[in-house]
């Protein structure tokens, strides 16, 4: 009855609203096991609920897992340092943004660190030995505290990008809002991860073990006018991806079509097989065994919200 009181066809759009669905629970999906949290921003175009969902555990798969303390850090308006909490709240003030100088902190922290993320390669490239590169993905508004730390600058760091896509294939991650800056591309995440005040910024306190605290807090402080964003650093070998194989389609994914109330409904369903996770390993420094996420490091930084 349904379809008959409407030019439109249902079984059409449905299918196009499944196959939306389905692409942007993936990108989120990856999004948020990179960060190790999905994080509390929430709008009709997030695709994966809060953790506090009854249904979080079962979308995710698998356990979304808290950066390891070697890959996570804060910003300290200046450059970076490990994650500090005091009186259950995390150590960072409303003036700890993302900017050149973390950036550059960043880049020096990667020089000397003790087995860092590897680079990415893309197809092609022919810098990728000489000049290696990593990507840093940023929220809206980390995006343009560090466009306003760098005024005047911008249009150098995107020549530099184009500069370097044509090194490698002109692949179009360098194309648009992208900003090459001391070997990081920098560019925009679909959606922030994102802590506001009173939010639990779940964090491991220890090097040597994937116990995770949740007991501190991002400052009252914040108040409604600043939250936590977290930016991603990625490295080669960051995620690892499984996909199985539909009986029927052959592929991961799937549409399953039913009738109910004597064929006067039709219930359209769109599934797919597969699950993703950091890559995580237990690396010999010598004097310790760290976890360590191979191929991502998670920045927390201040950001100021639009009024």
């Amino acid at each position: 009855m349904t379809q008959q009181r409407t030019p439109h066809e249902l079984r059409k759009l449905g299918r196009a609203l499944g196959e939306n669905y389905m692409a942007r629970l993936s990108d989120q999906l990856i999004l948020t096991h990179l960060a190790g949290a999905r994080g509390f921003h929430d709008n009709i175009e997030w695709a994966v609920p809060k953790a506090s969902d009854a249904d979080f555990a079962e979308i995710a798969v698998n356990t979304v897992k808290a950066p390891t303390k070697n890959r996570h850090f804060i910003s300290t308006g200046s450059g970076i340092e490990t994650v500090k909490a005091g009186g259950n709240e995390i150590t960072i003030a409303t003036t700890d943004i993302m900017n050149a100088d973390l950036v550059d902190a960043l880049r020096t922290h990667l020089d000397s660190m003790a087995v860092p993320p590897p680079p990415v390669v893309f197809e092609g490239d022919k810098m990728a030995s000489d000049s290696p590169l990593r990507v840093l993905l940023c929220s809206s508004e980390q995006y343009t505290s560090f466009l306003q730390s760098n005024s005047g600058s911008f249009r150098t760091l995107q020549a530099n990008a184009m500069a370097r896509s044509q090194q490698a294939g002109n692949n179009p991650l360098f194309m648009g809002d992208a900003g090459l800056w001391n070997g990081i591309l920098i560019i925009k995440m679909p959606k922030p991860i994102r802590f506001y005040s009173g939010d639990s910024l779940r964090w491991c306190a220890s090097y040597t073990t994937e116990t995770e605290t949740a007991t501190d807090l991002v400052p009252a402080a914040f108040s409604t006018t600043h939250a936590v964003d977290r930016a991603l650093l990625l490295g080669g070998q960051a995620l690892a991806e499984a996909w199985g194989k539909h009986v029927k389609t052959g592929n991961p994914f799937f549409f399953s079509e039913k009738e109910l109330d004597h064929g006067d409904k039709l219930e359209l369903l769109v599934g797919a097989i597969n699950g993703r996770s950091k890559i995580r390993f237990e690396i010999d420094h010598g004097d310790s065994k760290q976890f360590t996420d191979y191929g991502v490091i998670a920045i927390d930084t201040a950001v100021k919200l639009q009024a």
